[in-house]
């Protein structure tokens, strides 16, 4: 049931991460250019980052907060990971204006960085370490945006 509960909320995360970066790219959008496709800056790159990883924090922290023990945190760190990649790409894929890129480079991205989080997050207590933490998956995420 953990395991099910953790994938859920990696689900949860990734569909408020879209939502949110639609909201973001509508304002980088030319309402006179809806068919052509989006190509985003680094900027918007580095945005969407930003709210995928702040997304995947708070869905995580609401999710080991709802179970009562967390698998191991590369167990925990794997299906979360799997569930927020998902939907991501089935999302994405559905889109044709945005680019979804290879599937292998979603999922490694989003395993990465929820293993990262599910093992780091223990050791980064207060304020300032998780916005040190949220620097650092953030990093990685546009670092893989780049690269695309």
């Amino acid at each position: 049931m953990p395991l099910l509960t953790l994938f859920i909320f990696g689900l949860l995360a990734s569909l408020g991460a879209l939502l949110a970066e639609l909201l973001v790219a509508s304002f980088f959008i030319d309402a006179n250019a809806l068919n052509t496709p989006f190509v985003p800056t680094h900027f918007s790159l580095l945005l969407f980052a930003l709210i995928e990883e702040s997304l995947k924090i708070v869905f995580f922290l609401q999710a080991s907060r709802r179970l009562i023990t967390l698998p191991r945190p590369l167990t925990a760190g794997i299906v979360y990971g799997l569930g927020f990649a998902s939907l991501e790409y089935f999302a994405l894929s559905l889109m044709h204006n945005l680019p979804a890129g290879p599937i292998y480079g979603i999922l490694v991205v989003h395993l990465v960085t929820s293993i990262l989080l599910v093992k780091l997050l223990p050791k980064y207590q207060g304020k300032k370490a998780l916005i040190s933490l949220l620097g650092l998956l953030t990093a990685l995420h546009f670092g893989y945006n780049i690269l695309l």
